[in-house]
């Protein structure tokens, strides 16, 4: 509930996460409450989980974006 009051109200484009496989549960349901708060963000995985498991992600969740790898110059590309 701390996340959907700090981001209740506000208007992203876009929303970054990252994390490791052993947290993908946790990572759904971020994902979740930020595409009930903010429907049109987009919402962009990355890290060990997006590497690990890309396909299972976008099947999965409602994650918009996989960054597989190094996402330094890939984050930039994305707002740009």
């Amino acid at each position: 509930e701390d996340l959907r009051q700090m981001i209740s109200g506000r208007r992203y484009k876009l929303c970054g996460i990252g994390c490791i496989v052993t947290a993908f549960s946790k990572l759904k349901q971020i994902v979740e409450i930020v595409r009930q708060e903010c429907s049109d963000c987009k919402i962009v995985a990355g890290n060990s989980v997006a590497t690990t498991v890309p396909e299972l992600l976008l099947r999965n969740t409602e994650v918009d974006i996989v960054v597989c790898g190094e996402g330094d110059q890939t984050i930039v590309e994305l707002v740009s």
